[in-house]
């Protein structure tokens, strides 16, 4: 399930994830993280995944022009056998012999950032157990 933060009644203490001053700190500084040139246009979504749920490999590279990704996953507790392994892959069909698999688990509080591109292929594992959470910053270019 994903929610747009921008369209949710927040309470208080969670608004300053929308705020424009806040977002244009943390643009600068994914910019300087990710040597990235970043626009001013910024998605804000928080995800959740329930056991059984998963994500196949694909690339969110398309019309919307989203440039660059920032998750922050709040996961309190989260064990490598409760699945949600956030993959990343070097091809949409990885062999058994793929070298490049790189895989994260989401612990509460890790930020993975990483670029948007035709070949920024990725995938979420099945959750076993537990409900995971993520907040999703989508950076776009500037038209």
């Amino acid at each position: 399930m994903d929610i747009d933060l921008r369209g949710a009644r927040l309470p208080a203490n969670l608004r300053i994830l929308i705020e424009r001053s806040f977002l244009e700190e943390l643009r600068k500084a994914v910019e300087r993280l990710l040597s990235a040139q970043l626009g001013s246009k910024i998605d804000v979504t928080a995800h959740k995944m329930v056991p059984g749920c998963r994500v196949g490999i694909h690339t969110d590279y398309g019309s919307l022009g989203q440039t660059h990704r920032l998750l922050v996953h709040l996961n309190r507790g989260w064990k490598a056998e409760n699945g949600g392994l956030l993959m990343f892959f070097d091809e949409e069909h990885p062999s058994g012999e793929s070298r490049n698999l790189r895989c994260y688990s989401p612990h509460h509080r890790r930020a993975i950032g990483f670029e948007i591109s035709p070949n920024s292929f990725h995938a979420v594992s099945r959750i076993v157990a537990g409900d995971r959470y993520a907040l999703c910053f989508s950076f776009y270019g500037d038209p």
